[in-house]
């Protein structure tokens, strides 16, 4: 497709239930910081100026690098903490809520965490509940992640699930807090698998009551804490490690069952991974080299599209522009993957997509 201009870095983006996209996480020059924009796309309109409108809210909190859901029963997202700013770095625990009738932002009815996050995961429970793990914490001493998991409900909001603190989160590796992968399996148990080193924790977490934590293996690769993942089919989560292979983890189990899959050849540091209509998996952006996430010439802009069935790769056409750190990538409604941003830091200001 065209590329097309934006009014801001989509950082964050989420398809909304009327099929508009809303994104964040810069200010309209494509400076780091969340604390006041946010753009709508309506794709009916269109890629020109007029699909685009960017809004402005007051809640004086800035949501960069916070994280996103929909609520299942209002259809509004919910974005869950985000960025001190000042002192830069450190987490927030600050709840608002998009209204995705009048688009407007506010801070959430039913209150913000017990716990402050910055680079958190959350997830959606099949109950309709939300899962919120890791992130870094408030604590200013260090790089300290926030260990305790919550659990957000419709009915009365977030609650903290003191048994299931997480040992890995204790740390002061500033490796450990960036988003865990989150995944249910069949079984509806969350399983969390911890980023980065090879040999660090899976867990599966209880939520009932004050929570529960058991570990039950490891990943037995490193990956770069911004590489990608997806669940491809039910208990079944793709993965790419540092040296460019993509891994199966099967989670169905009592612990987790890992197979090499494909060869790659270079990783996707800051790529996406996207589930197509038909099964297969795009391979969208990134680098290929993670020390160098932010070097152009390591750029990958070939879209690849993995097939689970014959392990086969298909080499896709290119992107007209790198999409690296800070860059996203969504199905929408009519199959076709929507790529764009990239940028606040990095070698280009990305206000666009493809």
């Amino acid at each position: 497709g065209d590329l097309y201009d934006m009014k801001l870095i989509p950082i964050h983006a989420i398809l909304l239930p009327d099929g508009n996209v809303l994104s964040y996480g810069t200010d309209n020059a494509g400076k780091q910081g969340g604390g006041l924009y946010y753009q709508i796309w309506n794709p009916a309109k269109g890629t020109t100026k007029r699909a685009h409108k960017l809004l402005e809210h007051s809640t004086g909190t800035d949501i960069f690098c916070s994280t996103i859901n929909i609520d299942p029963s209002t259809g509004n997202v919910i974005v869950i903490g985000g960025d001190t700013r000042t002192p830069d770095g450190f987490g927030i625990n600050t709840v608002l809520e998009f209204d995705t009738a009048t688009y407007e932002v506010r801070g959430h009815p039913l209150g913000d965490m017990q716990y402050a996050r910055w680079y958190g995961t959350s997830i959606n429970l099949p109950n309709g509940d939300i899962f919120v793990i890791g992130g870094k914490s408030g604590d200013t001493r260090g790089t300290r992640g926030s260990p305790i998991p919550e659990l957000w409900s419709p009915k009365s909001g977030f609650r903290s699930l003191d048994g299931a603190e997480v040992p890995v989160d204790l740390s002061n590796n500033d490796q450990w807090w960036w988003y865990p992968y989150c995944y249910v399996n069949s079984s509806g148990e969350i399983i969390c698998i911890m980023p980065s080193w090879r040999n660090l924790a899976v867990y599966r977490v209880d939520v009932d009551g004050q929570g529960s934590i058991e570990s039950i293996g490891t990943k037995p690769f490193t990956a770069h804490v911004r590489n990608p993942s997806v669940m491809y089919r039910i208990d079944h989560v793709l993965f790419i490690d540092d040296d460019g292979w993509l891994w199966d983890s099967d989670i169905s189990g009592k612990t987790p069952v890992w197979k090499k899959k494909y060869e790659l050849g270079r990783t996707r540091t800051n790529g996406c991974f996207v589930l197509l209509p038909d099964g297969r998996v795009a391979i969208v952006g990134g680098s290929g080299v993670p020390a160098n996430e932010e070097d152009l010439k390591d750029a990958v802009r070939t879209i690849s599209v993995w097939d689970p069935d014959t392990d086969d790769m298909v080499i896709g056409p290119s992107q007209e522009l790198a999409r690296l750190y800070h860059s996203t990538a969504l199905i929408m409604p009519n199959g076709s993957v929507l790529s764009q941003g990239g940028g606040a830091p990095g070698p280009l200001t990305n206000r666009n997509g493809q």
